[in-house]
């Protein structure tokens, strides 16, 4: 094929169009570890996804995800990991020549209702809530 002058193209040279559109399906809030999925446009035969609570990856876990679109998390990653609430976790995906960034994402803590009690209470005393038996 022919550039015109200035005109540029991207070439893959026989590779995969790098993953786009990355986003993650977490939990509004949770008070045990949790679990994630992945999503992504741009798939092929060669494709992994990485995930780290450090932003620079020093120490990530990975799992193949080769002809896929999306993938359960943390579920198959090596080495084993578990999603804590209030802890930011970054990912990206890898195919054969690129990164590319999915950025971070963090799960905050439910908030538990908290209930005052007022008056003369003693410990053999039941206590009526509304809603409650």
């Amino acid at each position: 094929f022919t550039l015109a002058s200035g005109e540029t193209k991207q070439l893959w040279w026989g590779l995969n169009p790098p993953p786009a559109n990355l986003t993650v399906d977490k939990p509004a809030c949770s008070e045990t570890p949790y679990s994630v999925t992945l999503n992504w446009a741009n798939t092929g035969p060669v494709l992994w996804a990485d995930i780290d609570d450090d932003p620079n990856f020093n120490s990530f876990s990975n799992k193949d995800v080769s002809n896929q679109t999306s993938a359960a998390a943390p579920a198959g990653f090596n080495p084993a990991l578990t999603f804590n609430p209030a802890t930011t976790y970054f990912w990206r995906m890898r195919n054969e020549v690129t990164h590319t960034l999915g950025g971070g994402w963090t799960v905050n803590a439910c908030l538990r209702p908290w209930i005052r009690v007022t008056g003369d209470v003693h410990s053999d005393e039941a206590i009526s809530l509304p809603g409650g038996p």
